[in-house]
């Protein structure tokens, strides 16, 4: 029983005796700041300028697929196909005119100029088909081909039966009688001739004297046809050249390929700032009045994307900083506060994109918009610190002491905040998802700078400000300076209030889904989904595909067998529409073999038929025999177009087969299935990894809800590690804890009640906002403890107002992302401004409220452990 008191007698002892030593260590501290806050500021630029130098070199990657990690085998098949096919970049010029000739024209002479840039590969509007046209017989089916040659080999062996002679203008039947009968062969009779002038079709003459029948005709109208609707209208006319135009010639499209890399950002704006040049140039209007170019493609889609992200950027940036800075100037009332918040924080963020150009290399997009939340987030150890150090001078508190307690007081508690902070962002290193690793090395280096030249720098440029009359400590306030006695009011009646709230937030929560369209994620740019509108209507471009890449054509063959084989036996779930190859325009080997074996057959039998038909009847085979000599075709014979699309970039060796879908990639749901289905296809103990969008959304997706999971519970369980380690207490770990926990949870709620979904995008802010939420609890429970029991109102008014402001310039950071045309990043900034005004809403609400109700109970803080202002006042009165 008697151990009791002297163990608590041990602790308040060990407690005094490090409250002192902080004491001495913040005054020491102090006064070195004020020796050297010259070199310090010098200092602090130099290192700014070298990190503003490095911070130049950031590339940002608009790419989605870079917020997956390395080594995920549906990112590395997809990055080896684009390698392959050149990310199938490429310009097109596209042009809308009522008068398709006049954009033909257009047309020819921009490819005449374009094709004198160096950076072009080829130029072309028109395909040129005459490949496909001399070689249609091989490509028609076998059956149909042996169906002409039997249609042939009637005929003929009809004529044989009833061969006809034409001697000078008379022709001379030949009968073949049986063996009882005489024979009179080639024997010219006296009587009146019984022959028909040759210029009659002698098969007509055969009918009607010989035959009951007639001879076999040699019509193929039917198995033209059955291939002219399989075609297409553009076959059916006799042009070689096929034109890249729509159906009702209003659209016509120039294709640009380029040489070499065409991933940089530069050089694809160097070569559709080109094309630009030269369309004004040649000037469409003098083609025909009403003519319109506009220039798509892939390339200009990338383009688009990253000015997009760019002007993203820029108009948030501008509306978040603005919205802060006038936001500072309003509660300070005085334009220098920004001065005094701003550089120090300025340079922080500085320092943070020069290690991350080290670090990192570049940007994402999430990551990019860092440089906007930094602002906000980092603002807030400014503006506690300056509130602090305006409380104590203008409560009478001189220079030195104003910075002692800005470091023992408010720097404590800033330093508490910044490790859960700084620990919540860091935990995200646990996580193999990219977007949450950069984002959290980012943001938590960047919280930890921010930090040091807060009190570094900040301490520095109020020193030089105090030296140099821009600092003035305003006239005392008495709220400020005097602790009001004063508790909360009703505090049970708000803790009903909040815990209502937070019972029908967790009734709601249960609703939250995830975002199953893919297509939601995307950024949607109005001028060039205009664009490739036009586009689609000469070219129909199905992003909706997978990709194989198979070294051989023996395995090409193998391969689309057993796809096609899967197509025709998954009857339950089928996910897989249709399979093209090389073949699908260039039959294989066999089947050509088979096919020319027919159409040389064909061609001796039409050599032979000759001698027995009339000229109608030779005209009538000439659609046959014009394209019977011919030899195997192969991929080399094909319209380079074409033959990029099967055998990708040249030289680059290798074959590609497409597997499209039958189901919608837009459904995450559907998606898997498809994935499932064709992730791993093993044929002949080969296996081939095939490579779409789709696979890799589906990996991100379920990469993304794994880790956050992680990162959620990593964050958790560093800052009640944090807490405890600091407070000392499980007690006061949970109170600190309970309205980021409620604040929280209503965030789910309101999730739940608005359908807001869950995404890649902004499921990266959850354990952001677990990390940042908590300083504000920490801010008002250290500021309590400070003053002591019955001091909850002018915790609230001083602490409490500071808190508000730094969660508002937290929250405009966030905000900025509101604008974005990315509707990904809108949800990210959406869910940031949510949840951080919930958790601040209860931080002034639910936590007071709580410890007021604890402090009625008799549970408070009986004496706080020094009031600044009044310690600040007590010396002042002193030294007078």
């Amino acid at each position: 029983m008697s151990s009791e008191p002297a163990d608590n007698n041990d602790k308040k002892s060990v407690e005094a005796a490090t409250s002192a030593l902080m004491d001495s260590l913040a005054g020491a501290f102090s006064r070195w700041i004020m020796r050297y806050y010259i070199i310090i500021i010098i200092a602090a630029i130099l290192v700014s300028a070298a990190s503003f130098q490095l911070a130049t070199g950031l590339k940002l990657n608009t790419n989605i697929f870079a917020l997956m990690p390395d080594g995920v085998a549906s990112v590395e098949n997809l990055n080896r196909v684009m390698e392959k096919t050149g990310s199938f970049s490429n310009a097109m010029v596209v042009v809308d005119s009522p008068d398709p000739d006049a954009a033909i024209r257009f047309l020819r002479e921009l490819r005449k100029q374009v094709l004198k840039f160096p950076w072009v590969s080829s130029a072309e509007f028109t395909e040129d088909t005459s490949i496909f046209q001399r070689h249609k017989l091989l490509y028609m089916e076998t059956a149909d081909l042996q169906e002409i040659k039997r249609r042939i080999d009637a005929r003929i062996d009809y004529e044989k039966r009833h061969p006809k002679i034409t001697l000078e203008d008379t022709e001379v039947k030949i009968s073949i009688r049986n063996n009882s009968g005489p024979k009179n062969v080639g024997k010219k009779k006296p009587s009146t001739p019984t022959t028909t002038p040759a210029t009659k079709d002698p098969s007509e003459q055969a009918r009607n004297d010989n035959s009951t029948t007639g001879p076999p005709p040699l019509e193929f109208d039917d198995i033209e046809d059955k291939y002219q609707k399989k075609q297409g209208h553009r076959d059916k006319t006799s042009s070689s050249k096929r034109v890249f135009q729509s159906d009702d010639g209003q659209i016509s499209i120039l294709l640009v390929w380029p040489r070499g890399e065409t991933s940089d950002i530069e050089f694809s704006r160097h070569l559709i700032n080109d094309l630009r040049k030269l369309i004004k140039t040649i000037d469409p209007s003098k083609y025909h009045p009403r003519m319109q170019v506009d220039i798509g493609g892939r390339l200009q889609g990338r383009v688009m994307q990253f000015d997009a992200a760019m002007n993203d950027l820029s108009s948030s940036g501008l509306w978040s900083i603005s919205a802060i800075l006038l936001l500072l100037a309003f509660y300070y009332r005085r334009l220098f506060s920004i001065l005094y918040i701003g550089l120090p924080l300025v340079m922080g963020i500085l320092w943070t994109f020069g290690i991350t150009q080290l670090a990192l290399g570049g940007l994402n997009l999430i990551t990019v918009f860092l440089v906007v939340v930094l602002f906000g987030l980092g603002i807030d150890f400014g503006i506690h610190n300056l509130t602090r150090y305006d409380e104590v001078r203008r409560c009478g508190g001189s220079l030195e002491e104003a910075l002692t307690i800005v470091f023992r007081r408010t720097g404590t508690a800033s330093f508490m905040a910044a490790i859960t902070t700084i620990a919540g962002f860091f935990a995200l290193l646990l996580t193999d998802f990219r977007a949450f690793f950069e984002f959290g090395f980012i943001a938590g280096t960047g919280v930890a700078l921010i930090f040091v030249s807060m009190y570094l720098v900040f301490p520095a440029v109020m020193l030089l400000a105090e030296r140099i009359g821009l600092y003035r400590a305003g006239v005392p306030q008495v709220d400020v300076c005097n602790v009001t006695r004063e508790g909360i009011p009703r505090p049970r009646l708000i803790l009903f209030i909040m815990l209502t709230l937070l019972g029908i937030s967790l009734f709601y929560a249960t609703n939250i889904h995830y975002e199953d369209d893919f297509k939601k994620l995307s950024a949607k740019i109005p001028e060039y989904q205009a664009v490739k509108q036009k586009i689609d209507k000469v070219f129909s471009l199905s992003a909706d595909r997978a990709v194989v890449f198979v070294p051989t054509l023996e395995e090409v063959v193998a391969l689309v067998e057993y796809l096609e084989n899967k197509i025709a036996t998954d009857i339950e779930s089928p996910t897989i529409k249709k399979v093209k190859s090389i073949y699908t325009v260039v039959p294989n080997k066999q089947e050509q073999d088979e096919r020319l074996a027919i159409i040389r057959d064909i061609k001796r039998n039409t050599d032979e038929i000759e001698d027995y038909i009339s000229e109608k009847q030779r005209a009538k085979l000439a659609d046959i025999i014009d394209y019977l000599d011919i030899d195997r075709l192969s991929a080399r014979d094909l319209p380079s177009a074409l033959r990029r699309v099967y055998t990708g970039l040249p030289g680059s060796g290798g074959y590609l087969v497409y597997i499209y879908n039958s189901v919608s990639m837009s459904n995450s749901a559907q998606a898997k299935a498809f994935s499932d289905d064709i992730r791993e296809l093993t044929v002949n103990g080969k296996t081939y990894y095939p490579a779409t969008d789709a696979l890799v959304f589906v990996d991100m997706r379920e990469l993304m809800r794994n880790d956050a999971t992680i990162a959620v519970f990593a964050v958790s369980f560093v800052i009640l590690l944090v807490l405890l380690i600091s407070l000392r207490s499980l007690r006061k770990v949970l109170i600190v804890m309970f309205p980021i926990i409620s604040g929280t949870i209503m965030m789910l709620g309101i999730m739940g009640i608005f359908d807001i979904r869950l995404s890649i995008f902004n499921m990266v802010v959850l354990p952001a906002i677990l990390g940042i939420g908590v300083d504000n609890a920490i801010h008002i429970f250290h500021r309590y403890e400070e003053e002591g029991s019955r001091s909850l109102r002018h915790v609230i008014r001083t602490t409490g107002w500071a808190v508000a402001i730094t969660t508002l310039t937290t929250l405009f950071g966030f905000a900025g992302m509101l604008s974005a045309g990315n509707p990904g990043l809108r949800s990210l900034g959406i869910l940031a401004c949510i949840g951080l005004g919930t958790c601040l809403l209860n931080s002034l609400t639910t936590l007071p409220a709580l410890l007021q109700w604890m402090e009625n109970r008799g549970g408070g803080p009986q004496h706080g452990f020094g009031q600044a202002a009044s310690f600040a006042i007590s010396r002042q009165s002193a030294k007078a």
